[in-house]
This record gives C-alpha cells, sequence and structure tokens, in this order.
C-alpha cells in the first residue's frame, strides 16, 4: 500500500515520469501468505508494462541442524492460492513413489505455516533437495498476471501500471470535485439559516411579539424582515434555550469557519493544483497514519540473485548392490546384493555368465 500511494504521489507531481522511474519505490506484487517471487527487472517492466505476465513463486524455507549431523528442511511460506493440505499429500506421493528422497513429510503448522521435510540422509545437499522439490510439486508454481480493468468504469480494457493509477487519479479528481459540490451547497444553505438566525437574535422581541399575536407568523416575519422561506421556517423551529447570547456568538463563529471551508471547496473545484496536491495530501496523511504491521512486506521481491541449480534426479537415488545373471535359456535375471560365487554357481541352474553391479550401474551384453 504504500508503495502505491508513492507511487501515485510521484506520478501526480510528473505526469511525464517513465515506467522505471515509477517502479524504482515500486517492488512488485506483495501476496498474503509472503513466499519469495523470483523476477528479472526486465520482466517486472514487461508486466507492469504491458498488463500481463507471469513470474516464479517459491516458498521460503530454512535448514535446522539436527543430532549426528542430520538436518531438516522447515517450510514457513507457501505460494499464494496453493492449498496446505494438497501440497502434504503431493509431496506425500512423492515419497511414495521414490521422486524425492525424503523419508517423511509433517504438518507441525498452527497459525503460521510449519511444513517438515525430512532428508532420507545427511549426505544430501539441502540447497538441491529443496530444488529437487521445488521442480516437482507446488513448492514453488508460476503465477499469472492479468490486468483487466473498466477504464473510466466502463470499457473493460488491459492496461499497465502506470495507465491504471492515472484512472485511478481521474476518479479521485471526479469524485472529490462531486464531494465538493454537494458540501458546498450544503454549506450555502446552513449560510442562508444562520443569517436568518442573526436577524432573529438581533430582532428577538419583535419575531417573539409576531409569533405571541399573529395568526400566521410566518408569512409576517417574512415581510417584516425581508426572510427567505427556509431562514422563516428555521427562526419558528428555535428552542427558547437557544436564543441567550452565547449562542449568537456560537452562530457568529459557525458562520465564519463555514465561509473559509465554502472559500476552500471552491478552489477544490476550480482550481487543478489545489486538487492535486489535496489528493496527495490525502495519500501522505493515509502513510502515516495506517499502521505500521500492516504494512510490513510479507512476500520478498528476487530481482538479482536468481539462479537455477542444476538437480540431475539420479544423483538422489539409492546405490543398490545387485547381481545379474545370464542362463543358456536366453534369460537375464538380477538378483539383490552381491551374491557370494559358490552360491551362484551351486544354485542357478545352464548358467552362462554373471556379473556384480551398482543399481546405477549400466550393462553392456
Amino acid at each position: 500500500l504504500l508503495e502505491l500511494n508513492n507511487a501515485l504521489i510521484n506520478l501526480i507531481k510528473k505526469p511525464t515520469i517513465t515506467l522505471s522511474n515509477l517502479l524504482k519505490e515500486f517492488q512488485g506484487p506483495d501476496l498474503p501468505t509472503g513466499g519469495e517471487i523470483s523476477i528479472t527487472s526486465y520482466e517486472k517492466n514487461e508486466i507492469y508494462k504491458n498488463g500481463r505476465g507471469s513470474f516464479i513463486i517459491r516458498s521460503s524455507w530454512e535448514k535446522e541442524d539436527l543430532k549426528n549431523g542430520m538436518y531438516q528442511i522447515v517450510i514457513t511460506e507457501i505460494p499464494y492460492q496453493i492449498n496446505k493440505a494438497r501440497l502434504i499429500e503431493q509431496l506425500a506421493n512423492l515419497i511414495n513413489n521414490k521422486k524425492i528422497p525424503l523419508d517423511d513429510v509433517l504438518d507441525e503448522s498452527d497459525e503460521q505455516i510449519r511444513i517438515i521435510l525430512k532428508p532420507r540422509n545427511r549426505n544430501i545437499e539441502a540447497e538441491k533437495l529443496v530444488e529437487l522439490c521445488f521442480k516437482l510439486s507446488d513448492l514453488s508454481t508460476k503465477y499469472s498476471c492479468n490486468f483487466n480493468v473498466l477504464e473510466n468504469g466502463i470499457l473493460p480494457k488491459q492496461l499497465g501500471l502506470k495507465d491504471i493509477l492515472n484512472n485511478f487519479i481521474t476518479y479521485r479528481k471526479t469524485t472529490i470535485k462531486r464531494k465538493s459540490l454537494f458540501n458546498k451547497e450544503k454549506i450555502s444553505k446552513r449560510l442562508i439559516i444562520l443569517d436568518g438566525y442573526l436577524i432573529a437574535y438581533k430582532y428577538l422581541d419583535a419575531i417573539i411579539k409576531i409569533i405571541r399575536k399573529k395568526d400566521d407568523p410566518k408569512n409576517e416575519i417574512k415581510k417584516k424582515f425581508k426572510l427567505l422561506e427556509i431562514q422563516a421556517e428555521a427562526i419558528l423551529n428555535l428552542r427558547l434555550g437557544s436564543l441567550k447570547k452565547l449562542d449568537e456568538r456560537s452562530t457568529k463563529k459557525e458562520i465564519t469557519d463555514l465561509k473559509v471551508e465554502l472559500n476552500y471547496l471552491n478552489k477544490l473545484i476550480k482550481n487543478k493544483n489545489i486538487l492535486e496536491k489535496h489528493i496527495t495530501d490525502e495519500l501522505k496523511d493515509m502513510n502515516e497514519e495506517i499502521d505500521k504491521k500492516i504494512t510490513v512486506r510479507r512476500t520478498r521481491i528476487n530481482s538479482e540473485n536468481i539462479t537455477d541449480i542444476e538437480v540431475n534426479i539420479n544423483e538422489f537415488q539409492e546405490v543398490e548392490k545387485l547381481t545379474a545373471i545370464l542362463t543358456k535359456d536366453g534369460f537375464l535375471k538380477t538378483l539383490k546384493d552381491h551374491l557370494e560365487d559358490v552360491k551362484i554357481n551351486n544354485n542357478i541352474q545352464n548358467l552362462v555368465s554373471y556379473k556384480k553391479i551398482l543399481s546405477n550401474q549400466k550393462l553392456l551384453l
């Protein structure tokens, strides 16, 4: 919110400001679930220029060291619009299918997200493990932007950031002028009534006498004191307790204050510079008054240290010992573990050849 308000202020002060300069104080999206957005400066410029594009949101994580050299990965924030229960189910399926080298995934969340990933062994690099999880699960996801708005409140259109902000500024100018015109009419009506009150204070005894003796006091005081209909009605509706000297002074003060306000409203309606200053002051006041806890950015923007760690899934696979056996019948069998030579020769019929290999090795026949 603060970033948008500052961008609006800069645009009001300098309507010809370039998008690049406008984005200097505007980092980018701030999503309620936090996480980290990976986006280059060029990609950000293109999104806010054209009103469409996409970026990558990654979960926030940290490494927690355990006993005996073990560790665990703690996910503290997940991408926007990703369901936590489905994400955990997805990770559990990847573990069951042996796609990721994890022993287990645990949900220790309360009000804060806390998803625990337990690696299969201590020798796996945490960064590579997380990168693999990002590639295979919704811990990292692509988010698409589409800035469809109603231009001038009527026509659906895809606009860039600068055009959207300009539309908002135009809308604020229109609403402030409408409000000023409404308040101006209201104040003008009130001033007429207050002028009538001053006449009533000045000729109080005469007015009371007319009210007591005449059948139609409203028309009588209108004619005698040259009052308007609205003034005469207001005077007749006055309570006796409002006729003391103190109320006369407060009425004069109210008239002075309302004239100052009316003068300012006229300037707002007619003077473009004063109107723009009014909007700017509103935005600055909002920045100062808003609770600082609300304005703390949740989503981090990563525009510089964008690195794609190369991850080979095979390097996480467990290496098993195997014994490959070829028989005279043309059958090729694999048995777990490296069997003893004597055991192979005694138990395997029609043996032609055998080879002790590892599961990550290839055998050429």
